[in-house]
Protein backbone atom coordinates (compact mmCIF):
# COMPACT_ATOMS: atom_id res chain seq x y z
CA UNK A 1 0.00 0.00 0.00
CA UNK A 2 1.41 3.37 -0.96
CA UNK A 3 1.04 6.56 1.04
CA UNK A 4 -2.05 7.81 -0.83
CA UNK A 5 -3.86 4.52 -0.17
CA UNK A 6 -2.82 4.75 3.49
CA UNK A 7 -4.28 8.26 3.68
CA UNK A 8 -7.52 7.04 2.07
CA UNK A 9 -7.60 4.13 4.53
CA UNK A 10 -7.27 6.55 7.46
CA UNK A 11 -10.19 8.60 6.15
CA UNK A 12 -12.36 5.48 6.11
CA UNK A 13 -11.06 4.13 9.44
CA UNK A 14 -11.24 7.33 11.49
CA UNK A 15 -14.55 9.08 11.02
CA UNK A 16 -16.15 9.57 14.45
CA UNK A 17 -15.30 12.39 16.82
CA UNK A 18 -14.09 10.79 20.04
CA UNK A 19 -12.69 7.58 18.53
CA UNK A 20 -9.87 6.47 20.82
CA UNK A 21 -6.38 6.62 19.34
CA UNK A 22 -4.32 5.84 22.42
CA UNK A 23 -4.03 7.05 26.01
CA UNK A 24 -6.13 10.23 26.22
CA UNK A 25 -5.81 11.10 22.52
CA UNK A 26 -8.94 10.80 20.39
CA UNK A 27 -9.80 11.45 16.77
CA UNK A 28 -11.61 14.77 16.21
CA UNK A 29 -12.30 15.24 12.47
CA UNK A 30 -10.80 15.60 9.05
CA UNK A 31 -9.97 19.31 8.96
CA UNK A 32 -10.29 20.93 5.54
CA UNK A 33 -7.28 23.04 4.55
CA UNK A 34 -8.12 25.62 1.90
CA UNK A 35 -4.50 26.36 0.93
CA UNK A 36 -3.78 22.71 0.00
CA UNK A 37 -7.35 21.68 -0.93
CA UNK A 38 -6.98 18.62 1.29
CA UNK A 39 -7.87 17.31 4.73
CA UNK A 40 -5.65 17.06 7.78
CA UNK A 41 -6.01 14.43 10.49
CA UNK A 42 -7.23 16.38 13.51
CA UNK A 43 -7.17 14.87 17.01
CA UNK A 44 -8.08 15.88 20.53
CA UNK A 45 -5.50 16.11 23.27
CA UNK A 46 -6.02 16.38 27.03
CA UNK A 47 -7.07 19.84 28.14
CA UNK A 48 -9.64 20.27 25.36
CA UNK A 49 -7.14 21.22 22.67
CA UNK A 50 -6.64 19.78 19.22
CA UNK A 51 -3.75 19.37 16.80
CA UNK A 52 -3.61 18.18 13.20
CA UNK A 53 -1.29 16.40 10.79
CA UNK A 54 -1.40 17.34 7.12
CA UNK A 55 -2.19 14.99 4.26
CA UNK A 56 1.27 15.51 2.77
CA UNK A 57 3.04 14.54 5.98
CA UNK A 58 0.82 11.47 6.51
CA UNK A 59 1.55 10.20 3.00
CA UNK A 60 5.30 10.90 3.08
CA UNK A 61 5.73 9.47 6.58
CA UNK A 62 4.03 6.21 5.55
CA UNK A 63 6.28 5.92 2.51
CA UNK A 64 9.44 6.73 4.50
CA UNK A 65 9.31 3.38 6.34
CA UNK A 66 11.14 4.77 9.37
CA UNK A 67 10.43 6.37 12.71
CA UNK A 68 9.53 9.99 12.05
CA UNK A 69 11.22 12.71 14.08
CA UNK A 70 11.77 16.47 13.88
CA UNK A 71 14.92 16.02 11.78
CA UNK A 72 12.96 14.12 9.12
CA UNK A 73 10.21 16.78 9.12
CA UNK A 74 12.77 19.58 8.78
CA UNK A 75 14.58 17.82 5.92
CA UNK A 76 11.43 16.87 3.97
CA UNK A 77 9.07 19.75 4.71
CA UNK A 78 11.11 22.53 6.29
CA UNK A 79 8.97 22.32 9.42
CA UNK A 80 9.00 20.58 12.76
CA UNK A 81 6.57 19.61 15.50
CA UNK A 82 9.00 20.42 18.34
CA UNK A 83 8.69 16.80 19.54
CA UNK A 84 5.06 17.40 20.51
CA UNK A 85 2.18 14.94 20.45
CA UNK A 86 1.80 15.14 16.65
CA UNK A 87 4.98 13.09 16.31
CA UNK A 88 3.67 10.49 18.75
CA UNK A 89 0.28 10.24 17.02
CA UNK A 90 1.89 10.11 13.57
CA UNK A 91 4.22 7.28 14.56
CA UNK A 92 1.38 5.54 16.41
CA UNK A 93 -0.83 5.56 13.29
CA UNK A 94 1.97 4.16 11.14
CA UNK A 95 2.91 1.43 13.60
CA UNK A 96 -0.70 0.48 14.34
CA UNK A 97 -1.43 -0.11 10.67
CA UNK A 98 1.97 -1.35 9.49
CA UNK A 99 0.47 -4.75 8.59
CA UNK A 100 -1.15 -2.98 5.60
CA UNK A 101 2.23 -2.46 3.91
Amino acid sequence: MDGKCFYDFLIQRYCKNGQTLYNNYTFKKWLYKINSNSYSFSFNIPGNYSKSISREILIAAWEARQNIDDNWLKEKFGTHFHSDCRLYVLNFLIKKHQDLR
